[in-house]
């Protein structure tokens, strides 16, 4: 659970795209967070509307907890490592 900034959120995010491999799993906290200082539902959001990737919204209705998800199949893997790449 690192930053919470966008700036942040997109590097992590990029370090990890450089590292999963197919079938794994990338999982943002404090997706959708109140704080408007947080950057993650503005990447997450932008990494499905944007890119076409397939996140996923997980629900828990306890304050700043709920996270996103992405599962990385071989088609999800090109296109993140063409975002990593491109960085």
């Amino acid at each position: 659970d690192g930053s919470h900034t966008y700036e942040f959120v997109r590097s992590d995010s990029l370090s990890a795209f450089r590292m999963i491999r197919p079938g794994g799993v990338i999982l943002w906290h404090d997706y959708e967070s109140m704080r408007s200082e947080y950057g993650v539902s503005k990447y997450v959001d932008s990494l499905r509307n944007q890119h076409g990737l397939p996140t996923y919204r997980l629900s828990r209705d306890q304050g700043d907890t709920r996270c996103a998800v992405l599962r990385v199949g071989v088609d999800e893997k090109k296109k993140l490592m063409t975002l990593a790449i491109g960085a």
